[in-house]
Formats: structure tokens, sequence, C-alpha cells
């Protein structure tokens, strides 16, 4: 009877497991597609922010607005290079599309 019993506990475990394996895997592949949906987000409303409004000014030498928002990438060399400290970086919700630059003519 013990015997028995052993195997039951040994079955019971066993079901445990590959339940809590399955749990796992499920909320791992939830987790990576919910993150995968969130990065597609952020990609297509980057892209598609409205045009830059009149008082935003682009860096000194700034191509083409639809050029130099393919050519930026957004890494923020030229904000800390400014000696002036004109140059801010466009945060989220801002009418500048996400980490380009643009410059600050008053405050």
């Amino acid at each position: 009877m013990s015997n028995e019993k052993g195997r039951g506990d040994t079955v019971q475990n066993a079901n445990k497991a590959t339940l809590s394996r399955r749990k796992f895997m499920g909320d791992t592949l939830k987790t990576a597609c919910g993150a995968g949906l969130l990065g597609l987000g952020m990609g297509t409303y980057s892209r598609q922010a409205e045009s830059t409004p009149a008082w935003v000014i682009r860096p000194p030498g700034a191509l083409a607005e639809e050029q130099f928002s393919g050519a930026c990438i957004r890494c923020g060399l030229c904000v800390r290079d400014c000696p002036y400290d004109m140059l801010k970086l466009a945060e989220l919700g801002e009418q500048v599309p996400f980490g380009t630059p643009y410059f600050v003519a008053r405050d």
C-alpha cells in the first residue's frame, strides 16, 4: 500500500510541475507579445508624430524636416555639445517627434 501511495504522490508532483512549467511558458509568451506590441505602438506613434510647429527650430545645419527625422538617431550628443544650452530633446507628449533635438530661442 505504501508503494501505491508513493506513486500517487510522484504523479501528483509531476502534474504540479507540468502545470507550473505550462504556466511559466504561457506567462512568458504573454509578456513577450505584450512587449512586442508596446514597441510596435511606440514606433508607430513616433513615425506618425505631427509636423513640427512654427515655434520649433531645428539645430543649426540641420537637414529638411523629413530628411532630418530619418537621419537623426536621437543620441542626444548635439544637445550635450551645444555650448549655449539652447538645444533640448523632445519628450513624449510634445509636438516634436520623441527624442529629436530642437532649438529653444527663449525661455
